[in-house]
């Protein structure tokens, strides 16, 4: 993800996970519910929220596990603008300039995008 595309949904007081709303793989929008926790401290049920609208990369958390006070339960990232880091060979530096397009084949599905 772009840089300040990616956040963290975090666990506000240590307790038992009771719901997950989300896996991997899902689109959120910022504020959906993504998780409720029962407080430790409280004994009250309170909502893990998405800080950011995206896709849900990391489910750090199961059901009936317990989540400790600022435990990242999930990783999100707006993954509509992407950074890409490559890594060429010194003699072929010389045919590379800045803006040129540049053609991304992903090694997992043949899925192919352009710059």
């Amino acid at each position: 993800p772009a840089e300040g595309a990616q956040a963290q949904a975090t666990a506000r007081f240590p307790g038992p996970v009771r719901s997950l709303r989300v896996n991997v793989g899902d689109q959120v929008r910022a504020g959906q519910v993504l998780a409720t926790v029962e407080s430790n401290l409280s004994l009250t049920t309170y909502s893990v929220s998405a800080p950011i609208s995206g896709t849900v990369l990391a489910r750090n958390a199961s059901l009936g596990s317990n989540a400790s006070e600022g435990q990242a339960l999930f990783e999100i990232a707006d993954l509509s603008s992407l950074w890409v880091d490559l890594h060429i060979f010194g003699a072929d530096a010389g045919h590379i300039t800045a803006g040129a397009p540049v053609t991304v084949t992903r090694i997992s599905d043949g899925v192919v995008a352009q710059t």
